[in-house]
């Protein structure tokens, strides 16, 4: 009787301490497994490649697992290099994406980073969107002729040099908005401070004006170049 008091005794405090840390161990193992589900990408432009004058774009982002169990921007690398390679295509059709992951091994953890590839084209003068209608049937009332304005499509982006800015070595003289793609209403990545020297790698203008392709820290993307908005 003694020993099935103390054991109830036992089982009222708590239980056995191994047990108590079992279903620790296994909280935490799910709580990392769950921290470690990534996002599907669909990579590349839907529909057939239509054909234009072709170039290759490549884009890259990474992340760090701290001391083997801490993830920091793991799971979103492959979703930051597609968008990343979104804003150098400019609306060109991608296809033919090649996927590189590589790995660096630190003392305080290891660096993860995935790799795109592509194929971008530049798709040919495209058609008029609109729609042609029908010729009316002969014994269909004859309607007034009603004038209709129709929408003009904006101009496609031409590509330009990738010139520096003037002078050389100047900094931005306005802080400017760093967007995903050549237009204005594009989502904005980072606000580059007035001041900061980039150097352009590429360039298109359209009906906004002159955009450059630059590197702003970990992000890259296209802004207006300084004093060549329309």
């Amino acid at each position: 009787m003694a020993d099935r008091h103390r054991a109830l005794r036992h089982r009222d405090r708590g239980g056995d301490p191994m047990s108590r840390l079992a279903k620790l161990v296994v909280v935490v193992f799910v709580a990392l497994c769950s921290g470690c589900a990534g996002t599907v990408v669909p990579l590349g432009s839907r529909g057939p490649a239509p054909a234009g004058a072709a170039r290759t774009i490549e884009a890259e982002a990474c992340g760090f697992q701290l001391l083997l169990l801490i993830p920091i921007n793991i799971n979103g690398r492959a979703e930051r290099a597609y968008r990343r390679l979104e804003a150098q295509a400019a609306g060109d059709f991608i296809t033919n994406v090649q996927v590189r992951e590589r790995w660096i091994w630190g003392f305080t953890g290891t660096s993860y980073c995935t790799a795109l590839r592509a194929t971008a084209i530049r798709v040919a003068g495209q058609a008029s969107g609109a729609a042609v209608m029908p010729p009316a049937a002969a014994t269909s009332p004859v309607m007034p002729a009603v004038e209709r304005a129709e929408p003009v499509a904006p101009p496609a982006d031409i590509a330009v040099p990738a010139a520096p800015l003037a002078p050389a070595g100047a900094g931005l003289p306005v802080a400017t908005s760093l967007k995903a793609q050549p237009r204005s209403g594009s989502e904005t990545l980072a606000v580059v401070p007035a001041g900061t020297v980039v150097s352009p790698s590429g360039g298109v203008r359209n009906g906004e004006g002159e955009w450059i392709y630059v590197q702003y820290g970990a992000e890259s993307g296209w802004m207006l170049k300084p004093g060549a908005a329309r």
